[in-house]
């Protein structure tokens, strides 16, 4: 049996993620092995898609995360 665990910082909004691992294997002879594994996973998408316009403003405007509580927007 493994355990363990992946750390994930997202540097952009100060965002992080602790994410588990588990797996387990049983050798049912010589030449076979059943493994079983779980974990939770996540995955940081491309940067574009943190800065996409915002739906439903008249006008383009980008709004971009500093720290979990506060974020800055810019409109054009």
């Amino acid at each position: 049996m493994n355990v363990g665990v992946h750390y994930l910082l997202l540097l952009l909004n100060h965002s992080n993620s602790i994410e588990p691992r588990l797996s387990a294997s049983y050798a049912m002879d010589d030449k076979q092995r059943l493994s079983l594994g779980f974990g939770l996973h996540s995955q940081v998408q491309p940067l574009g898609t943190y800065f996409e316009p915002m739906e439903g403003a008249l006008e383009t405007a980008y709004q971009f995360p500093l720290i979990p509580l506060i974020s800055y927007r810019i409109e054009f």
